[in-house]
């Protein structure tokens, strides 16, 4: 891969890297808010009854979970730049061939080629 393809990237895997731990920030925030986190104020909320102590555990657990969502993106996208880095960035970590750069412009933190990544689906 020619090296202005993968400065490309770079710049495309530090870009995202900003935005997801933006949103990772907000999502903590979020979630440090709900009935389990900062119990100053969504508990009372609850207790004056301007929340639904059921909808305040729903919005934590969907908090949670884009959070534990935004961390394994920012793990690959750390991950992928560190394979540009060793010189391994847009090779199959399966099968060790090239990875399209069809599948690279969609998913710049690919590990996999389609076909791997499929095989690894059905796993």
């Amino acid at each position: 891969m020619r090296r202005s393809e993968l400065d490309t990237y770079r710049n495309e895997l530090t870009a995202l890297l900003r935005r997801l731990g933006d949103e990772r920030s907000q999502l903590r925030h979020n979630a440090l808010r709900s009935v389990g986190g900062d119990r100053g104020v969504a508990v009372a909320e609850v207790l004056d009854g301007a929340a639904d102590p059921g909808t305040a555990s729903t919005e934590e657990f969907l908090a949670l979970s884009l959070l534990s969502t935004e961390e394994q993106l920012l793990t690959e996208c750390q991950a992928a730049l560190e394979r540009i880095e060793r010189g391994t960035f847009g090779i199959c970590d399966r099968c060790r061939q090239p990875i399209a750069r069809e599948r690279l412009k969609a998913i710049p933190y690919a590990r996999h080629c389609v076909a791997c990544g499929r095989e690894l689906e059905k796993e």
